[in-house]
């Protein structure tokens, strides 16, 4: 299995969005776009882990993972930011049963749709929106 924001950018690469590793980053939380970050370029996606939970069987075992994101996008231009934002909330919203990176993800949801977040320090125009996914524990497989 693999980690898990780097499954979502790795998703989002295989949509519309961009590139995992050339304008799609995975983030630590403590270095959010904007905040002296330095990852080159003018129109970058983000992706910051935030959280997460399980959810056990009545058994005790671990059924489910979920964890949680927050995507930010990056750009010169307001309107390419917020169409941007609302291009990554349709290609994760809802989906179900992917695979990726040998990982499935189970569900993909918006916990919270794209909002706008003040310019960084080059005056780049930023929006955000967090995403939850469920995926089972390493040999469960898809239900």
């Amino acid at each position: 299995m693999g980690k898990p924001a780097e499954d979502l950018a790795t998703f989002l690469g295989t949509t519309a969005v961009g590139t995992a590793g050339t304008n799609i980053f995975v983030q630590v939380p403590e270095r959010k776009l904007g905040s002296g970050v330095q990852v080159p370029g003018d129109d970058i996606v983000g992706v910051i882990p935030f959280g997460g939970d399980t959810i056990k069987s009545m058994g005790g075992v671990v059924a489910w993972e979920i964890y949680n994101f927050q995507i930010q996008i990056r750009n010169v231009d307001l309107g390419e930011a917020e169409a941007k934002a609302y291009q990554v909330m349709q290609a994760v919203d809802g989906v179900t049963k992917v695979e990726v990176n040998g990982t499935e993800l189970n569900y993909m949801t918006i916990i919270r749709a794209p909002f706008i977040l003040p310019p960084d320090d080059k005056e780049r125009f930023r929006y955000a929106l967090e995403v939850q996914y469920w995926r089972r524990p390493e040999g469960q497989g898809l239900p």
